[in-house]
């Protein structure tokens, strides 16, 4: 007996941990240790004596998650105020124990005060950080309207210059002309983009579901991306599994899906290469791949890829061109249709772009008012790349 006293006196002294031992019966406490007695800060003997509800259980007498409410262990967070009304918060674990036939409760509690300082620093940290991404997000949506209303202006005069509606133009005229409408179609599509990712970033992007085939889609990405492969001569394929039927998806927003992945191939694929495209069903999801024999991406840049603002090799990019914001918007969209999407790619062997979407993302009961067919949507495409 006298071995076990000197043993739970060491561990009472000895312990990281604040421990109480505490009477059952009168609730009195018997016992402390040094922690205990720093965190509760009053002496020993003041503390030794006394109900347990004064210093370190702040539960109502009778309501004794024990002894009264009959719990086996009470473990919760509570709070110590020591005699200079300094609060510390606990994570404390209460046990009852029969020692030389009376019943006892030892409390065993920790010190909360770092990790709570830490967790409002951390707090602190993320709503500064959510803030500036909100000042952000605001300005480059304000930037982008200040820009788009006068490069509407150059892309609509330019075309009325194409057209020859003020008079004919020498070949040198229209060449520069169309310079003009090309690159102010490429700037606004950058502008597009950045208009994209913020709204999505301010949680202010929605989907808007339709039904339609996936064969419509295939046919607008092809007419814009076919003229962009025949420069560089390159092999093209889009094939779709014969038993695909619809799809209940945001049109707009899978055809700039598939436009990024598939303009990403072209451009980073050689002259005589090859881009397949293809889509088949599996169950309930919708698989698409865009693969490309082209340059390939390093294993040390393809963890940026889906990163906003993130281009790889500047070498390569001042070769290709690009924003890196097309495949920041793909792996948005595709989240935003509870999707998912992946890569594989080797340096020098092609690349191949996979995601996966639902087929039918609208319960019955909401098709009457919320899906349009083919004919009610407006397309992506049209808005951003006509001619």
């Amino acid at each position: 007996m006298q071995r076990e006293r000197g043993i739970l006196s060491a561990l009472l002294e000895k312990s990281l941990c604040g421990i109480v031992l505490i009477e059952a019966a009168s609730h009195k406490i018997v016992d402390v240790n040094p922690v205990a007695i720093k965190t509760i800060g009053r002496p020993k003997e003041e503390i030794v004596g006394n109900i347990c509800h004064q210093f370190i259980c702040l539960a109502e007498v009778g309501k004794c998650p024990i002894s009264d409410l009959g719990l086996s262990v009470d473990n919760s967070e509570r709070t110590i105020i020591n005699s200079q009304k300094e609060i510390t918060p606990i994570l404390k674990s209460v046990v009852p124990v029969t020692i030389e036939d009376k019943d006892f409760f030892v409390e065993c509690f920790i010190d909360l005060s770092e990790r709570k300082r830490t967790e409002t620093k951390l707090l602190q940290a993320k709503f500064a950080a959510e803030s500036a991404s909100r000042a952000k997000s605001e300005f480059l949506t304000n930037m982008s309207h200040e820009l788009r209303t006068p490069l509407n202006s150059i892309i609509g005069f330019s075309d009325i210059l194409l057209e020859k509606i003020f008079g004919e133009l020498n070949e040198r005229q229209l060449k520069y002309v169309n310079n003009i409408s090309v690159s102010g179609r490429h700037l606004l599509g950058v502008i597009n983009d950045i208009l994209d990712l913020s709204k999505v970033e301010a949680g202010k992007m929605e989907l808007y579901y339709s039904e339609f085939s996936i064969g419509s889609v295939f046919d607008e990405v092809k007419s814009t991306i076919l003229p962009l492969a025949m420069v560089k001569n390159l092999e093209t394929e889009f094939n779709i599994d014969p038993d695909f039927g619809d799809i209940q998806a945001d049109r707009s927003r899978l055809i700039q899906i598939l436009y990024n992945l598939v303009s990403n191939a072209v451009k980073f694929t050689p002259e005589g290469g090859k881009v397949s495209v293809y889509c088949k069903k599996s169950g309930n999801r919708a698989i698409f791949s865009v693969t490309d024999t082209g340059i390939g991406i390093s294993p040390e840049d393809q963890k940026y890829l889906f990163e906003p603002f993130k281009q790889i090799d500047s070498g390569t990019n001042r070769q290709y061109g690009g924003t890196g914001l097309g495949l920041a918007l793909v792996k948005q969209f595709v989240d935003m249709h509870k999707g998912r999407v992946w890569f594989t790619s080797a340096q020098g062997k092609g690349s191949s772009f996979i995601f996966e979407l639902p087929v039918n993302s609208l319960d019955e009961t909401e098709k009457p008012d919320n899906i349009f067919r083919d004919s009610a949507t407006k397309v992506w495409l049209s808005a951003n790349f006509s001619g």
